[in-house]
């Protein structure tokens, strides 16, 4: 007979919560709220998977997680960063950007696909962090390959598309004279 590992629950979640404190945004989010920094971060948590499970606000959550922390980090990188953190957050602006257009082409489809939001925000996660650099695994094997191959016709489309902005400019300003 095998004897399965005797687990300290309330060991575990003390140490978790020593790790929480080190960290000093879950610690203010534990002093915001009056509590430790474990039922803080847990009960925050437990809403927000909350809202992505039952479908209520999930796009938001999804949005929110999508564009406030890398738009920050991008802000980041930008003030004091290096050219390292500057590639990084172009490269997932990029993928980011290729993600949602083709999320908006087949959004009716994803929809009702069980736990699609919370696959999509762990998707997120993966995009942009430092530990997976997800954006760039996705860069690299998908988007740069089509880009590069379709480069020249995107460029042509792209300067006829300008020539007729600028000739339709040019015709409005004359007739308003």
């Amino acid at each position: 007979m095998v004897n399965a590992p005797n687990f300290d629950v309330e060991a575990m979640l003390q140490d978790f919560n020593k790790y929480l404190d080190a960290n000093p945004m879950a610690k203010k989010t534990g002093e915001m709220f009056g509590m430790p920094p474990l039922w803080a971060i847990s009960g925050i948590s437990s809403f927000v998977v909350g809202f992505l499970l039952f479908g209520v606000g999930s796009n938001v959550v999804c949005n929110l997680v999508g564009f406030l922390y890398p738009a920050y980090a991008s802000f980041k990188a930008l003030e004091d960063g290096t050219e390292e953190d500057h590639r990084q957050w172009l490269t997932y602006w990029v993928v980011f950007s290729f993600f949602t257009l083709v999320e908006s082409l087949v959004d009716y489809i994803l929809y009702w696909i069980p736990l699609f939001y919370v696959v999509k925000v762990l998707f997120l996660f993966w995009l942009f962090s430092d530990r997976y650099k997800g954006a760039t695994v996705l860069y690299q094997m998908c988007v740069r390959p089509v880009l590069e191959q379709h480069k020249t016709s995107i460029d042509t489309g792209l300067q006829k598309m300008s020539d007729c902005v600028n000739e339709m400019a040019s015709k409005a300003s004359t007739k308003d004279k």
